[in-house]
């Protein structure tokens, strides 16, 4: 196989290497002719950094009819540079501005890139120069999420000032919607969202994807019966990075200079995609996955706009009234998730029979317990309202630690036991909760156990304490990193309901069995 003639894993740099894209191309070159900015968005290796290197590039320039002499476009891997403040931004654009230009704008350019720090200020007098000499300037910024590791200064405000006052423009991509991104405060309010038209990127069209395994095989020097290109599109979908991997895969197999796609030839592929369709499917909003499982089990998408958004995004198709995957891999691994989830419901409803023949749960504990799992188990594959369950049978197991922990330790130190039992953290934790509420309670009564003013990470750090578990606890939970674990990843998802994150079936079929573990062993007799 000739392995320089075809690099599956990297950027197209030569445009004779690109394919499709034309009407994506002449869109884009249209708004940066009339000074917008443009949030180009797609998922993970569907082609936005060679997207974005053919838009630059000399040749397609010139097919295009784009004057290079009244525009100067620069491509800049953000995830590449190291920035930390907004003038080691404007060093890199003046670093790139310094290759294309001559004369005085680039001695002057030169000079300021001897600077130690380059003032906002200092930065438009060059752009202002250029401008002057009838030339706007357009910034290609890939991974522009990646920006965000500039925390000094306002690198936001500084963007967005350049597009109002000069002609500048950014074309930025990222993998996800710029306000889905950058939520931290400082960002999130910003005015430079406005300022920005999305392109969602999705896979090439049938003809490009045919052009690009046709060109292909003509450098392998390797024939193919149509039928099998068509197999190959089917199989992979149409993102480009998916149709290189599954053709690079194809030549290493390829017998008498003839292709074909067998079933095992398909299974080694289905391995080599799989990590990449579990990335994008872990990407995707919980709606968007719901309707995907829809779609595989019942053939259906009832949810509009999550059907939309996924058809914008390339992973469905519509033919008349049919919806359907347009990657038989995607599908495969989407298949496999729906077995996945029957499988883990099968054993949860185990684990449902299991709770009557532990003796030592309390009816509280069982009803608890069963309630969440059923409420669990009707939403199988469906996640819009896992979350209400999940945070009750948290809610129920805090409860009852609290009065576990105040119990075990109050049998063996008595009444000074909140006093000698409580290294100094959770301690202090729970009497600062217990000073702020008498502040707001006119006739406030201390409470019988201050651990009603615990929380779960108060409660498990009082359990693992080494003089407390050695003395108190070891005989009930007996492994301690099994206990630490279990609490860890009930605490962690327990916060992630409740800063309004969504969580998988599997995980709350996860709090269910660590519950349980954990309810088995506080009502354990010793």
């Amino acid at each position: 196989m000739k392995q320089d003639s075809f690099q599956n894993r990297r950027p197209v740099h030569d445009p004779k290497d690109f394919f499709g894209r034309e009407e994506e191309i002449v869109d884009i070159y249209n708004q940066i002719l009339t000074l917008n900015s443009i949030s180009l968005v797609g998922e993970r290796k569907i082609g936005k950094t060679s997207f974005l290197l053919h838009l630059v590039h000399p040749q397609t320039i010139a097919k295009y009819k784009i004057l290079p002499e009244s525009i100067l476009m620069f491509y800049i891997d953000i995830s590449s540079c190291s920035f930390s403040k907004p003038s080691d931004l404007f060093r890199r654009f003046l670093e790139c501005i310094s290759e294309k230009i001559t004369g005085e704008i680039k001695e002057k350019t030169d000079l300021l890139l001897k600077k130690e720090y380059i003032h906002s200020q200092q930065f438009e007098e060059i752009i202002k120069m250029i401008n002057n000499n009838t030339q706007e300037i357009v910034f290609f910024l890939d991974e522009f999420e990646k920006i965000s590791m500039i925390k000094q200064g306002d690198i936001f405000s500084n963007l967005r000032y350049l597009t109002q006052m000069y002609d500048v423009v950014f074309v930025v991509s990222t993998s996800r919607d710029l306000r889905s991104i950058f939520k931290e405060k400082r960002f999130s309010t910003s005015p430079l969202f406005n300022i920005f038209t999305r392109y969602q990127l999705h896979g090439l069209d049938e003809n490009a994807s045919h052009k690009l395994i046709t060109a292909a095989l003509e450098r392998e020097d390797l024939n193919a019966d149509p039928s099998v290109l068509d197999s190959i599109i089917r199989f992979s979908g149409t993102n480009p990075f998916f149709l290189k991997l599954t053709l690079f895969e194809c030549f290493k197999m390829a017998m008498d200079d003839f292709l074909s796609f067998d079933s095992d030839l398909r299974d080694l592929i289905q391995q080599e995609l799989e990590p990449y369709h579990r990335h994008n499917w872990e990407s995707l909003p919980r709606n968007e996955q719901d309707t995907l499982l829809d779609i595989i089990e019942e053939g259906n998408a009832y949810d509009s706009f999550a059907e939309h958004a996924l058809e914008r995004k390339g992973y469905i198709a519509k033919e008349k009234t049919e919806v359907y995957i347009t990657s038989e891999s995607f599908q495969v691994f989407l298949k496999n998730i729906l077995d996945s989830h029957s499988n883990i419901l099968a054993n949860l409803e185990i684990r449902i029979v299991e709770i009557d023949t532990q003796d030592n749960l309390t009816e509280g504990d069982r009803n608890a317990i069963r309630d969440a799992a059923s409420n669990i188990e009707n939403q199988k594959s469906r996640s819009n309202n896992l979350q209400a369950p999940v945070f009750e049978i948290i809610g129920y197991l805090e409860l009852e630690m609290r009065e576990y922990n105040r119990n075990i330790l109050e049998a063996a130190l008595g009444a000074d036991w909140f006093k000698n039992a409580l290294n100094s953290k959770p301690k202090e934790e729970i009497e600062k909760r217990i000073f702020k509420t008498r502040k707001r309670i006119k006739d406030f009564q201390y409470p019988e156990n201050p651990f009603d003013y615990s929380v779960l990470e108060n409660l498990t750090d009082i359990i693992l304490q080494s003089n407390n578990w050695d003395h108190y606890f070891s005989k009930y939970f007996e492994d301690k990193k099994a206990f630490e674990v279990k609490m860890k990843e009930i605490i962690d998802i327990r916060n992630r309901i409740a800063h309004f994150h969504s969580i998988s079936f599997n995980e709350a079929v996860a709090v269910i069995h660590n519950i349980l573990w954990i309810l088995a062993r506080m009502r354990k007799q010793v």
